[in-house]
Order: structure tokens, then sequence, then C-alpha cells
């Protein structure tokens, strides 16, 4: 990130958001038109607006601040997936059923799709 992308106000200027997706950009364009704070409360608004941190990590930061930022988080996404994955499991085993029972029904099978 160059000196010129933050301000004295300590502000991610908006231009740095090149690439971005347009619904994304459209908020922060909302949210903080004169740039992106940084602070704890803006990355919390960040988060209740569904904007990407990872997105900004990944673009923003340099390689050795990108890994301290994965380092960092590590714990937390780890902690996410163990709780995520009875969940998918449970997903997964009641999807099963329901595709086998549509399946059974020709009716439910689209043109060009043979049952036999």
């Amino acid at each position: 990130m160059n000196e010129q992308s933050i301000d004295a106000a300590q502000k991610i200027s908006l231009d740095l958001l090149v690439g971005a997706c347009p619904d994304q950009l459209a908020i922060v364009r909302q949210e903080w038109p004169a740039g992106i704070p940084l602070t704890k409360q803006a990355a919390q608004r960040a988060i209740q607006l569904g904007l990407s941190l990872d997105w900004a990590a990944k673009t923003l930061l340099t390689a050795p601040a990108l890994a301290a930022y994965e380092k960092a988080r590590a714990p937390a996404l780890d902690a996410y997936e163990k709780a995520r994955a009875p969940a998918w499991a449970a997903f997964q085993k009641a999807k099963a059923p329901a595709l086998l029972a549509l399946l059974k029904n020709k009716k439910n099978w689209k043109r060009g799709h043979k049952n036999e």
C-alpha cells in the first residue's frame, strides 16, 4: 500500500478498491464516501454489512502481512470448520433420499435423459 493511499486520518481511499465486487463497492461508497477509516468500529460495521474482509486482506496487504493475517485468523477458521462439519454432514445425509425419491419418477427427469 503506498503512502498516498492512507491519509492523515488513517483511511483507505476508495481508489484502492479497484476490482471489488460492484455491489460491495456501492455499499462502501454509501457507508464511507470519504474512505474507510482504519478503526475497530469500521471493521465491525464492514462485517455487519457483509463486506469481505478476506478480499480486502488479499488485495491490500503485502505478502508478509497477508501471511500474518492468515495466521491470526487460522484458529477461528479451524473452530468454524469443526462446528460446521456436523451440520454439513447432516445436510448431505438429508438431501440424498430426497433426490433419489424424485429421480425414481420419470416425470421429474429433464428431456434427453433416460431412466432405464
